[in-house]
């Protein structure tokens, strides 16, 4: 059995319904009066590039905010709109990466929106009030990560939780996730990601499958306080809600389907889950007979099928191709399979899925623009390689191989 350095992840056996995962990110370069930034931007982007291309998050749940998109009041309608449209099914991830400031008189932490003064503390987000939005999203699990100065400040003054409890993916949870405590913290070289998001965009790209917030605190921690000057902090947050739950972060098409107990027909609720002989014995096995007997009748109609049937969508050839073309993550591969299969009820997931491949190629061709324009090819090329993978065919993609060679 895999042991997490954190807190274990157990399977739970009762199930629960899975709801959307919303994303909020927030980042800052380019402030009007306060001093510039390097990496938040591009940390936060990435951040959004490795969550909907690897993981179960949908573009049309991902907000952003992106320098002077982030004024204070932007931000506020961002927490707004979630508090107002999220249930209790879904999911919610806020990341935000700009200045932080601390205030010793009042004791209170800010997060500076792109339009405050500096020194002007009216002007600033106090994350009292970033909290309170905490509090008003009712969703199942919500993770705040902020890669801001000060920003440890969103904890409470508690000692950290060090024992080891159970932790169910069904059960609420609301974590933190802060790039320092109450100290300075680094944006890192022009270009590249501050050592936060560095640590944590390596978990996510080296993570398998089933990461839970709790281990990623504890490797986001280790990794940062081993390679600068800064000391994270990721814990539950003190806002309502919490009840020792954990986010797991799935990969896409990797998400369980709900597991359910089932109890042999001669065992009570409360009794021992020992299937021995008792139940062997004493089961009554003509339903079970006429099962088999059925499923072997269905199996023996549908070999003598051609398998490639585009009018019924339940058979497994659209099922087995779906999955084939969600395993190679093309344009082509999602446009074979619909006109492969173009009854399937599983042509509006492919199409789904083709409009989100479409959509996150011109991302990535307009971010490979901008590297070039900054003299990075480095960074362009790979994006560029990515495109090609996911669709050779896109229009601007040899004019801009071109301009690479230039």
């Amino acid at each position: 059995m895999a042991k997490h350095k954190g807190i274990a992840i157990p399977k739970d056996p009762t199930g629960f319904r899975m709801g959307r995962n919303f994303l909020l990110a927030i980042g800052i370069n380019e402030y009007r009066h306060c001093p510039p930034l390097f990496n938040c931007v591009k940390d936060a982007k990435d951040l959004v590039r490795i969550l909907t291309m690897e993981y179960e998050f949908d573009q049309e749940d991902v907000t952003t905010l992106f320098d002077q998109e982030a004024t204070n009041e932007k931000i506020t309608d961002a927490f707004y709109c979630l508090a107002r449209k999220v249930t209790a099914d879904d999911n919610v991830i806020i990341y935000f990466s700009g200045h932080g400031e601390y205030d010793q008189v009042l004791n209170r932490g800010y997060w500076i929106p792109v339009e405050a003064e500096e020194g002007k503390i009216h002007q600033y987000l106090p994350n009292s009030e970033v909290r309170d939005f905490l509090s008003a999203i009712k969703s199942r699990h919500t993770l705040l990560m902020a890669d801001s100065c000060f920003s440890g400040s969103l904890f409470a003054s508690r000692s950290a939780g060090k024992s080891i409890i159970r932790r169910y993916e069904k059960d609420p949870s609301r974590w933190g996730l802060s790039s320092g405590r109450n100290e300075i913290v680094s944006d890192g070289k022009p270009g590249d990601n501050s050592p936060f998001a560095e640590s944590l965009l390596y978990q996510l790209r080296e993570n398998p499958d089933g990461l839970g917030v709790d281990e990623l605190c504890f490797k986001v921690r280790e990794y940062v306080e081993a390679n600068s000057n800064q000391a994270p902090i990721g814990e539950p947050l003190k806002v309502e809600g919490h009840k020792n739950g954990v986010f797991v972060f799935h990969r896409k098409g990797s998400i369980p389907k709900s597991p359910t107990q089932v109890i042999p027909p001669t065992l009570q609720q409360g009794e021992p889950a020992d299937i021995g002989q008792s139940w062997i014995k004493g089961a009554n096995w003509r339903p079970y007979a006429i099962l088999v007997a059925a499923i072997l009748t269905t199996i023996i109609i549908l070999w003598q099928q051609p398998w490639v049937d585009t009018k019924t969508p339940s058979k497994p050839a659209d099922t087995a191709a779906f999955k084939m073309a969600s395993d190679t993550g093309t344009v082509a591969a999602f446009k074979g399979f619909m006109e492969q299969f173009p009854k399937s009820t599983l042509k509006p997931d492919a199409q789904r899925r083709l409009d989100e491949l479409e959509k996150q190629n011109q991302v990535f061709l307009n971010d490979a623009e901008t590297f070039l324009k900054a003299g990075e090819p480095a960074e362009a090329r790979r994006l560029l390689d990515e495109v090609r993978r996911i669709n050779p065919d896109e229009p601007r993609l040899q004019e801009l191989y071109k301009k690479l060679k230039e």
